[in-house]
């Protein structure tokens, strides 16, 4: 067998098979050297009861044959036998199969663009066809021959014109256009493809964009087959949590979050683990839980990043959010307040609570909000407004990271403004223990404005350090 590179091809031929369209084969296979042949096909099938047949062939005899008169069926049979026989020395996750129809096209052109991989020209030089006349009349073969008689394709792979007819894995449909990454062709259909044209075939039928299509049952003297041998697990599907991603804040660590599950396309077990997410654990059997308490006021939203596993070590991954509830809790009062008044003074009454309204002219949103260590508080968000209002900078263009200082009464100490000309969105802000804070969230912005780092790709993400005052020290 011939291994074959990973690579992009164009599939089709104008006024052959359209529409013409690009394809990429994201993984390597190995493609059998030679069409299967009648000794290597009894080899496996000798044993074989019923309707089955371990020398099908209409020219019996001639073990270097290519085996023909075997239905695609058959070759089910066939392929699971090899595969059975074999298993001992089969890499895990690997199997014989029959070439896509794409895997057959890419390894039959080998790199050419032309009609056939030598030009766009045929004669009886280069292949076992028809090239003289009815299939049964003439000088030609009007039989199969030896594998291996014509000039191999720059790959190394020979007859993949002309000799027989080599079945592949696809059902028979009109090509759809657009790039295709890996097509399998339609999961059902009443006819399978095959390609390569045969030595009962004019030479137009040998091209290599030629198709043609047979019932899965049809048995034909021009009909053979050529092995593929590739990595056949796929990675586990649907992966997603069974429920809401949601928990109240304060809950103790350990507190079941949700539960994932996806599925094994082979039927197998699948675990699951824990790629990122800050705080959480995951177990193998897929169960999410907390591995500290959070806080609805340090960050309401949090991505993590889940991955389901099967037995092969074939892996999905998905992203997923968990978001944190608020919780309406009783005011904390702290500290001690002595209080005073003379015999003749009225008695008055101590408000416990308040509540203030921050904001432009524009649009501004609160992405969280911090209780600093100086007992007030630092409101973080973003804002489309320009000075205004409680907003005492304008906008350094689209929306701006704003952040508002307060004491602990809820009056405004300083409100700041972090931005470039682009899109720059707050997703929050932590109090430092040396002093100050740092406001973090994603950037559009290019190198102006407050950013003074290049961006690395459409959105990064953005650090400002702030004093204790709102002056900006740095930003990364």
């Amino acid at each position: 067998m011939i291994w074959v590179e990973p690579g992009t091809f164009t599939m089709g031929q104008v006024g052959v098979a359209e529409p013409v369209h690009d394809v990429t084969l994201t993984k390597g296979f190995y493609m059998g050297k030679y069409e299967v042949t009648q000794a290597q096909y009894e080899a496996v099938m000798t044993g074989v009861v019923g309707d089955l047949n371990a020398t099908p062939s209409n020219w019996h005899g001639y073990p270097d044959r290519p085996v023909e008169k075997v239905s695609w069926e058959d070759i089910q049979v066939f392929l699971a036998r090899l595969n059975e026989q074999q298993v001992a020395s089969l890499p895990s996750g690997w199997a014989y199969v029959l070439p896509t129809e794409a895997q057959w096209e890419y390894a039959c052109r080998a790199g050419t663009t032309t009609a056939y991989f030598w030009g766009d020209g045929i004669n009886s030089t280069r292949a076992n066809y028809n090239w003289d006349g009815a299939h049964n009349t003439g000088s030609d073969f009007r039989q199969t021959r030896d594998v291996g008689q014509y000039s191999a394709n720059p790959w190394g792979f020979f007859d993949m014109s002309g000799n027989a007819y080599e079945w592949t894995n696809n059902w028979d449909n009109q090509y759809s256009g657009g790039h295709l990454i890996d097509p399998q062709g339609p999961v059902e259909g009443s006819q399978k493809v095959t390609r390569g044209g045969s030595w009962g075939n004019s030479g137009e039928f040998l091209r290599s964009a030629s198709r043609s299509k047979w019932t899965p049952t049809g048995r034909s003297e021009t009909l053979g087959f050529r092995l593929s041998f590739q990595y056949t697990n796929k990675p586990p599907a649907d992966l997603n949590s069974t429920t809401e991603l949601t928990i109240a804040e304060n809950q103790p660590v350990g507190t079941i979050v949700g539960e994932f599950n996806a599925t094994d396309p082979e039927g197998g077990s699948v675990t699951y683990s824990l790629i990122s997410g800050d705080g959480f654990t995951m177990e193998e059997n897929g169960t999410l839980k907390t591995s500290m308490q959070f806080d609805y006021e340090a960050g309401s939203v949090h991505t993590i990043v889940v991955q389901a596993k099967d037995e092969m070590n074939a892996t999905v991954e998905g992203t997923f959010t968990v978001t944190i509830s608020n919780v309406n809790e009783a005011p904390l009062m702290g500290g001690t307040v002595n209080l005073s008044i003379s015999e003749s003074e009225d008695l008055f009454t101590i408000p416990t609570t308040w509540d203030r309204t921050f904001g432009g002219s524009g649009e501004d949103k609160l992405a969280n909000s911090i209780k600093t260590l100086d007992g007030g508080y630092l409101l973080a968000g973003r804002s489309e407004s320009n000075a205004s209002s409680e907003k005492s900078q304008d906008s350094r263009g689209g929306r701006d990271y704003w952040v508002v200082k307060l004491d602990a009464l809820g009056n405004k100490v300083w409100d700041r403004t972090f931005g470039g000309s682009g899109e720059d969105l707050c997703n929050g802000a932590v109090e430092v223990s040396s002093g100050g804070y740092l406001i973090y969230g994603v950037s559009f912005s290019p190198v102006d404005g407050d950013r003074t780092v290049e961006r690395k790709g459409i959105t990064d993400y953005w650090i400002v350090r702030i004093d204790a005052n709102g002056n900006k020290l740095w930003d990364k």
